[in-house]
């Protein structure tokens, strides 16, 4: 039951929602190629397809009918569902964290080998002895 349930919902969510609609004008097709058929016995479905789809939109005696066609129009109108969740009115409280404050000691263990005193001794101007 729950399958059936889910699937019902998504292919209400995708008729209305893309361009799937237009499947829904497939009985539209079939009678229109049936038209054609008692026209012209030789025409073929694939010749009638490649005669309202392949060579663009051609303004002949039956425009209006082609373009009921599925897929030759297109309705710029999208319905979309909109979910509003109401929630109580409640103070809610969020803990402060703790990794802001927090500070850790650098440690450094880089030794230098030679001492200071020595390099001070590079650095001073001349002295007369």
């Amino acid at each position: 039951m729950k399958k059936w349930i889910a699937i019902a919902l998504l292919s209400m969510y995708l008729v209305t929602t893309t361009e799937l609609r237009q499947l829904l004008k497939l009985p539209i097709l079939v009678e229109h190629f049936v038209e054609h058929k008692s026209k012209d016995y030789s025409i073929t479905f694939w010749k009638f397809l490649c005669m309202h789809y392949a060579h663009g939109v051609v303004h002949d005696a039956d425009y209006d009918k082609d373009m009921k066609l599925p897929f030759k129009s297109h309705s710029c109108c999208n319905s979309s569902l909109t979910f509003v969740f109401l929630m109580s009115e409640e103070n809610y409280t969020f803990p402060i964290f703790k990794f802001l404050e927090e500070r850790k000691s650098v440690t450094n263990f880089y030794t230098f080998l030679v001492s200071s005193s020595h390099l001070k001794a590079i650095w001073q101007p001349p002295q007369f002895c």
